[in-house]
């Protein structure tokens, strides 16, 4: 019984120095398989028919909604989400038929085409809403909301 430490002591050595499992490379074909669940487009089912994004639709989303959140009054609620968009740090990006701008997961909710953003705190959670609608042949946000959200006990 008094061997068997030593045996998993050195089978531990042996393992951080040639590495376990081995790591391979990815192939190409698992390369494509990545760069395909990766679209180019989303399609999000309405009622009254398919919405279909794109990339550059989303980019042109991007600076309405930039435009959009430097016009709300209570502007310092916003200067972090300006901010975000304004220093390139807000993707768009369309992923598994779901498509973001950063923080902001597009969605279709309530007959509503919105763009929603969640912050988490300790105590507290914030979720911003902006309402998107078609309006002279490109999107537009109609208006942006902050719904506080607190913990029960709280």
């Amino acid at each position: 019984m008094r061997g068997y430490p030593y045996f998993y002591a050195t089978l531990a050595v042996i393992i951080l120095l040639v590495g376990y499992p081995p790591q391979t490379p990815a192939t190409q074909a698992e390369k494509n398989a990545a760069m395909n669940s990766m679209s180019k487009s989303v399609t999000i089912p309405t009622p009254k028919g398919d919405l279909y994004f794109t990339l550059e639709t989303l980019e042109a989303i991007k600076q309405k909604l930039l435009e959009a959140l430097k016009k709300q009054e209570a502007r310092k609620d916003y200067v972090h989400l300006i901010k975000e968009i304004e220093t390139g740090n807000a993707a768009s990006m369309i992923f598994e038929n779901r498509a973001s701008i950063g923080g902001w997961r597009l969605i279709y909710r309530d007959n509503k085409l919105l763009l929603e953003c969640q912050e988490v705190g300790p105590d507290i959670r914030l979720v911003y809403t902006a309402r998107l609608e078609w309006q002279d042949e490109q999107w537009q946000v109609k208006s942006i909301n902050i719904q506080v959200v607190r913990r029960l006990g709280i």
